[in-house]
């Protein structure tokens, strides 16, 4: 059997045995799971095609996957084929863009991403052109610039006008941003006044780079300053009820330790875990525990 046919019998039985739409997965459920702080966990993917990790999201219960195309080497065919796969396993696709790319974010939108994330967000006017670019023009978001073609992107209902299709698709489509300069710190409340903003990342390890002081990505306690940045960054999205995360370690024992502290200045119950980090440690677990439990 080709690698088409495959692809195609493997989508037919898991949307057979997962009983989930196809073709109208929505960002908009988790969206409102994120604005409830009820807890939500994306896993970040980094194997290939045919990517096992999807289907092991969907039956561990992840809200949704994320894709990163600011580092990393993944192609824009590969995503979308990658996408297809999420959506029929009832799960929605982020991704991480480059930058405020008009033509790149019209091709990762085009390809069925559920939201998209900008990097390096300094100040409103880039938090603006972010919303502009996420979203098409209509009479409640006359600002959108997204571009339009029938042939890509989410589906249209048959029961829905195209005015209706477009509010439907700017209200399901997510825009994160990522503040990680210290720029972007200093602006947090203009960024933050942009109306369309659904929810913010942290890059701590940028940010320290921004402001010249060590990072440390599992010890749980950052720098002062950095401490200082998160906590304002946090204190600013709780005001207006904008979700936020941001890494509180890898381990889970760490996760749970490090954000409790967290939690009451803000953070959001959003947690994100790498795929090869997951198979790292289920491999670890299992080669210890037969060394362990073999040992002569």
């Amino acid at each position: 059997m080709g690698f088409e046919k495959k692809t195609e019998a493997k989508r037919e039985i898991l949307a057979h045995e997962m009983n989930v739409s196809v073709m109208f997965v929505s960002g908009k459920e988790v969206l409102e799971k994120m604005k409830r702080d009820e807890l939500v966990l994306s896993m970040s993917l980094r194997v290939g095609m045919e990517n096992p990790s999807i289907e092991v999201a969907s039956k561990l219960g992840f809200d949704y996957v994320y894709f990163d195309f600011e580092h990393g080497v993944l192609e824009i065919e590969t995503f979308a084929q990658l996408v297809r796969e999420a959506h029929l396993a009832g799960l929605i696709a982020l991704c991480r863009v480059p930058g405020l790319d008009v033509a790149f974010v019209n091709r990762v939108l085009d390809a069925g991403a559920n939201g998209v994330v900008f990097p390096h967000v300094k100040t409103k006017q880039d938090a603006i052109r972010a919303v502009e670019l996420t979203k098409y023009c209509t009479s409640e978001t006359i600002t959108g610039k997204r571009g339009f073609e029938p042939a890509y992107g989410l589906p249209k209902r048959d029961d829905e006008s195209w005015d209706e299709y477009f509010r439907r698709v700017n209200r399901e489509t997510l825009v994160g941003l990522m503040i990680e300069d210290r720029e972007g710190v200093d602006n947090i409340e203009e960024i933050l006044s942009v109306k369309g903003i659904d929810f913010i990342y942290i890059g701590k390890m940028d940010m320290a780079f921004s402001y010249g002081v060590p990072f440390t990505p599992r010890a749980g306690r950052d720098d002062p300053v950095i401490e200082k940045a998160v906590t304002k960054i946090c204190a600013e999205c709780k005001k207006r009820g904008i979700p936020v995360r941001f890494s509180v370690g890898v381990a889970p024992e760490d996760v749970v330790e490090n954000v409790k502290r967290w939690l009451p200045k803000g953070r959001s119950h959003l947690f994100m875990v790498d795929d090869v980090d997951l198979l790292i440690q289920g491999g670890r677990h299992y080669v210890n525990t037969l060394k362990k439990g073999l040992k002569k």
